[in-house]
């Protein structure tokens, strides 16, 4: 069986430094597939998109593209 999904998000993203520290507005956009192998082991594949929002005392934004392939396991079904 081949499960794909799609995802929006929000949420905070807060950087450490020295200095201080750095909020940001985390918006992210991911999708994907899913192939189940058993009741337990299946395989996936994810890319997720990025985008961190700087607020009015920290107005630079960045941008992070990732992905993941890979086993995954469900200790439930």
């Amino acid at each position: 069986m081949i499960f794909s999904f799609i995802g929006l998000g929000f949420g905070n993203y807060e950087i450490k430094e020295t200095s201080g520290k750095k909020q940001y507005l985390c918006i992210s956009i991911n999708t994907g597939f899913e192939v189940k192998i058993n009741k337990f082991i299946a395989a996936n594949f994810d890319i997720c998109f990025n985008r961190l929002l700087g607020f009015a005392e920290n107005s630079n934004s960045y941008n992070n593209f990732e992905f993941k392939i890979g086993p995954a396991l469900y200790l439930s079904y």
